[in-house]
This record gives structure tokens, C-alpha cells and sequence, in this order.
């Protein structure tokens, strides 16, 4: 702006030689002259007496904020400024003005007679005359708002998600961060973290575009849930949370604040056209009851998540001493399992499969069983979802099919070995491998391993575990589907996988015989199995009563207590040993 104002200085000396004009008409002719380089800027240019009072804006001002040049001048371009930033501007100007300093400020313009904003970077320098009296300011405005508009989409992506447009962990922690150090004696906060059950089983069956619906839904349903100063927050994929003042302890309100959101969440997700319903697990702590760091109850949190979890999901658990002493159990359980197979503290076990027409013995299950040194044996429904976790089920898997191959080289020709498959394995590129080699060191017949597999093995990575499914059948071993009719798509996975048998779940013949329903699905599956030349088995076996009955429902084998309790295999070999003695 210096540089223009010199450029006009010397074209106005110029002018004066050349047409030898009166003061007067110089003046007028710069005032003009000004005018015109002001109207054409791009941006804003003011000027100041030296009270500070406007007295020229250019044309471009009037663009901008629908004012005209008249109104803004004194100090009503104040007006065009957005009243939460005008004291801030007002008392900026006035400071740089005392001292006759640089002024610079940022601030939001309304336009007249609208509710149109644009941000402003206003630049102004203090004007001397040649012999140094202040005459004011001269002053630019640069409508930044894109800039800004941009500026404020990277800070909200950096604190919120981008689906759903909720709170993101950074945020969340930052909040409970900042609300623990502000709590007052008296009050509390509740944190709830919420992880939407199953959810992988919606992207994998109908796709990730109609996951993200689900997803936006839920978070719609959280922030109906929430108070107005309630923070609703999504952690990544399906997991939400919920941070909210309390008094007091906090235990009913957040206890309320729990069954909304369980009850929110429980209503159907329309997606292509279809009902779907998808429950939830709440973890929930409370402040300062449960802890003062924001690390700290976030990791409580989490194991009360576990619990509900555990406890068969679609339910609150809030947060005790004791859930923290078996998270720690658990923890030492993982790293303790790392090495269980170096100190020999695995075995396995194996569970008869009789044939319902003349109670041979058919093959059976291999169950592992784990015993650390000097402790009591570890349930296989406790250690197993810790391998899974640690990805040891990998080596652990191989070391069972190694096992139980060679355990059923010693048995009768006719009398299968069946090991489960958990779907951790089949992210392993060495699954193949290891079933071959299995195989080839024990010198058995491809034909009589079974590899069991559950559904969630087919909901995972879909096709590409149908492949490998394939691809183990083609190297002659039998695929049993486990656990028949508890999962999502049963049906369409008889025709899509190569199933050489069906295993009913237990919890259909815990109603035999008397509960009608269960013999109607039995009944079902057995038909399927007949028309799709599939052997089906009945699992969890326990009385005489249910024995008969899904013999009559036209099972073929029958697995359970009483066809047969889990032994070693030396005991596996002597009762196939006795069979052949009575035979």
C-alpha cells in the first residue's frame, strides 16, 4: 500500500508541471484518482483520521458486507462485525491506535440483512505526513473464509469421526481429561463404552456401505440418549462411548443412561429394505469412585465391556475391584499360554461319536486341555479365546493335528479323528501345509481327519476362507460344519461349502425329548442332511431319552456324556480295543 501511495505521489507532481493546475483541482483530481486504484483492489482499503474514526472505505467493502460507504464511515463499519468478535476488534484498534502501532486482526463480517458470514484478515499501518504528524490509519481486509472454512474442517477432523460426526477418542480423552480436573467435591462423571455385538457379521453378509449405515444410526440413537452435555464419542469401528456429569456417586443416573442406550440400540437397523437387530455390551466406571486418570478408567472401562461381553452380551456391567483381579488373571493366563506347549502343559482328550444304528464307535473328537505347573487345569472355554487373542492358537493348532493324526494311525482303519478349526487359523498362509504334513507323518488317510469349522469361520473373510475350505477337501479330508443352526446363514452356507457332515448344536437337544420346537428343528436339519447327502450329528448327548429321540428324528451319529466322556488316547485305543474283542 506504501508502494501505491508513493507511485501516486509522483504521478500527482507530474501532473502538476504538466497542466499547472490550481490546488484545488489537484486535490480534487487525487481524491478521484485514489478512488479509482481503491475501487479496483481486490480486497478492502481503509482509511483513519487520526481519532481512529473511518473516514474512506473502496467499493469493495460494500461487496462484502452490503454496507455503503457513507454507513461505515466514523465507526460504523463496527457495526458489519459479528458481535462475539466486535469487543475484541474494538479493543485491539484502540490499543494500536494509542501508540500509533501496526494493527491485525482476525474477525467474522455479517452482510446486511442477512445471516451470511465471512472471515476478514484486517492488516492496517499508521499514514505520517512528511513532517511526521499522524494522520491515521491505511488499512486492507482480505476475505479469507476459505482459508478458515478449511482451517476449521482439519481441526474438526482431528478430533471428530468422519462417519458419524461424533466426538473421536482424542477428543474424548482430551474432555475427560479436562472434566476430571474441574470435578467438584460432590459430583461425578460416568463413562460408558458400548461395542456393538456381532457387527462384523453386517459387513461381512451385507457389505460395508450398509456397516456405515448401522453405524450412523447408532450414533443418531447414542446422541438421543445423551444430555445436552453428554459427550457422545466413537472410539473406531463399532465401538461408542458416552462421558456424562453426575451427583454424587452416579450409579442410577448412569445406570439409566445405560438402559436407554441398550434399549435405543435394540430397536432394528432397516438395511436394503430388511430388519435387522444388533444388540450391545456396556462397560461402565465411574469418577472418581473408579478412578481420577482419564488412562486409568478408560482401561477399566474396557474390562467391564469384557465382562458384559462374557456374560452374554446385550447388557451393562459396571466396573469392580474383582473384574480388574481376573483381567490380571487373564493377562498372566495369556503370557503363561505363550509357553505351554515348551513346558508340555497341553493334552488332549478325546470324545467318542457313535453310530446310531448299531452304537459302533465312529471316530472321535480331539479336545485340548491345558494344566499349568502346580495349578488346576484351565477350562478350554477360558484359554482358547486367549490363544485366539495372542494368535498362539496358530503353533497350538499345529501341534494338535500333529497329535491327533498320530493318534488315529494306532486305531482301526474305519474310525475317524476330528480336530476343530478356529477361524485365527485360517488367516495362517501355513494351514495347508500344516494339515499335509500332518497327515504324511502319521501315515494317515486323508479320509479320516475331520476338520471342524463354525460359522464364524465363514463369516470371516468370506470367500477367501470358502477357498481354503475347498481347498482342504481336495486334499481328501472331511469338513464338518460345528455347532449347526446358532449362527446367521446356515442354509446358504450348506450350498456354498463342502460339507461332508452337520453337527446339531447342543442347545437344540438339551430340549429333547420334550420341547416341540427343538424336535422341529432337528427334524429340519436331519432332512437337509438326508436331501444333501450330508451325515448329521447330534451333539451334547446325555440321556437314554435324547438318544432315541434323535435316532428317530433321523440323525445318524450322536456325540455327548453319555455316548462317551473325553479320554487319553491310550484310553481311546483300549475301548476301540474292546470293541473289536466283543465283535
Amino acid at each position: 500500500m506504501e508502494r501505491v501511495l508513493g507511485q501516486l505521489s509522483l504521478a500527482l507532481v507530474e501532473h502538476i508541471r504538466a497542466t499547472g493546475a490550481t490546488q484545488e483541482q489537484l486535490l480534487q483530481e487525487s481524491i478521484e484518482y485514489f478512488r479509482g486504484i481503491a475501487d479496483a483492489s481486490p480486497g478492502v482499503i481503509w482509511l483513519t483520521d487520526p481519532a481512529g474514526e473511518c473516514i474512506f472505505v473502496n467499493h469493495r467493502w460494500t461487496e462484502i458486507t452490503g454496507q455503503d460507504g457513507q454507513a461505515a464511515q466514523g465507526m460504523g463499519w463496527l457495526d458489519r462485525v459479528h458481535p462475539e468478535d466486535r469487543p475484541a476488534v474494538e479493543r485491539s484498534f484502540a490499543e494500536a491506535n494509542a501508540v500509533k502501532g501496526c494493527f491485525r486482526a482476525e474477525y467474522r463480517l455479517l452482510r446486511e440483512d442477512t445471516d451470511e458470514v465471512c472471515w476478514a484478515l484486517d492488516t492496517a499501518s499508521p499514514r505520517f505526513s512528511a513532517s511526521n504528524e499522524y494522520l491515521g490509519y491505511i488499512g486492507a481486509v482480505t476475505d479469507v473464509t476459505e482459508r478458515r472454512l478449511a482451517e476449521e474442517r482439519a481441526l474438526f477432523l482431528a478430533y471428530h469421526d468422519p462417519l458419524t460426526g461424533l466426538a473421536n477418542r482424542r477428543l474424548l480423552r482430551d474432555r475427560l481429561a479436562n472434566d476430571l480436573a474441574a470435578l467438584r467435591p460432590g459430583a461425578g462423571l460416568a463413562l460408558l463404552c458400548l461395542d456393538l455385538d456381532h457387527f462384523k457379521a453386517i459387513n461381512d453378509t451385507l457389505g460395508h456401505p450398509a456397516g456405515d449405515a448401522l453405524l450412523c444410526e447408532a450414533a443418531e440413537r447414542l446422541r438421543s440418549c445423551a444430555g445436552p452435555r453428554d459427550l457422545v464419542a466413537r472410539l473406531g469401528g463399532d465401538e461408542f462411548a458416552i462421558l456424562a456429569a453426575t451427583e454424587g456417586e452416579g450409579r442410577p443416573e448412569a445406570s439409566l443412561l445405560a438402559e436407554r442406550a441398550l434399549e435405543a440400540l435394540r430397536r432394528p437397523y432397516f438395511l436394503r429394505g430388511q430388519p435387522y437387530v444388533v444388540s450391545t455390551s456396556i462397560g461402565a466406571v465411574l469418577a472418581p469412585r473408579d478412578g481420577m486418570l482419564p488412562d486409568e478408567l478408560v482401561r477399566h472401562a474396557d474390562i467391564a465391556l469384557y465382562r458384559a461381553k462374557r456374560d452374554g452380551r446385550d447388557a451393562a456391567r459396571f466396573f469392580d475391584c474383582a473384574m480388574a483381579e481376573e483381567a490380571e488373571r487373564r493377562h498372566g493366563l495369556r503370557r503363561s499360554l505363550t509357553s505351554a506347549l515348551e513346558r508340555n502343559e497341553l493334552s488332549l482328550r478325546f470324545q467318542p461319536l457313535r453310530r446310531l444304528s448299531d452304537r459302533s464307535v465312529t471316530g472321535f473328537e480331539a479336545l485340548l486341555r491345558w494344566i499349568p505347573a502346580g495349578q488346576k487345569a484351565v477350562p478350554p472355554a477360558e484359554f482358547i479365546p486367549l490363544a485366539e487373542e495372542s494368535g498362539v492358537i496358530i503353533p497350538i493348532g499345529e501341534w494338535v493335528l500333529r497329535q491327533a493324526c498320530q493318534a488315529a494311525a494306532l486305531w482301526p482303519d474305519d474310525v475317524r479323528v476330528a480336530v476343530n478349526l478356529s477361524p485365527v487359523q485360517f488367516r495362517s498362509p501355513c494351514l495347508l501345509a500344516a494339515v499335509q504334513e500332518a497327515l504324511a507323518d502319521a501315515s494317515l488317510a486323508p479320509d479320516r481327519l475331520e476338520l471342524e469349522v463354525t460359522e464364524s469361520v465363514l463369516l470371516q473373510e468370506d470367500q477367501a476362507n470358502l477357498d481354503i475350505l475347498c481347498r482342504l477337501r481336495g486334499l481328501g479330508v472331511r469338513i464338518v460344519l460345528d455347532d449347526f443352526g446358532t449362527g446367521y446363514s446356515s442354509l446358504a452356507y450348506l450350498l456354498r461349502a463342502p460339507f461332508d457332515k452337520i453337527k446339531v448344536d447342543r442347545s437344540f437337544v438339551a430340549g429333547l425329548p420334550g420341547r416341540r420346537e427343538s424336535k422341529a428343528i432337528i427334524c429340519a436339519i436331519a432332512g437337509l442332511g438326508r436331501s444333501l447327502e450330508i451325515a448329521v450329528t447330534a451333539e451334547g448327548v446325555e440321556t437314554e431319552a435324547q438318544l432315541q429321540t434323535v435316532g428317530e428324528m433321523g440323525c445318524s451319529e450322536a456325540q455327548g456324556a453319555l455316548v462317551g466322556s473325553p479320554m487319553t488316547a491310550g484310553e481311546a485305543g483300549a475301548l476301540l480295543a474292546g470293541m473289536l474283542s466283543v465283535a
